[in-house]
């Protein structure tokens, strides 16, 4: 779980689904919803696994994914 630290998990009621980003990417939520760095998922338990899979470096995000196919 301290992978998690500096991360912000919102849900988006009217999408409904959950969103995390870094605390310093925080303003995208707001600004570039579409922004690559903004997580997004049906179930807030995938993006945790994800965060902590990947250390938190959402570089390795998509080598992780790649890997999982």
């Amino acid at each position: 779980m301290e992978n998690l630290h500096g991360w912000i998990f919102t849900y988006n009621q009217y999408e409904s689904n959950w969103m995390a980003v870094k605390r310093d990417d925080f303003p995208l939520l707001f600004s570039d919803i579409k922004n690559k760095n903004i997580l997004k998922s049906n179930k807030i338990e995938t993006l945790i696994e994800i965060v902590n899979k990947t250390n938190g470096d959402i570089s390795r995000l998509g080598k992780q994914l790649r890997n999982e196919r």
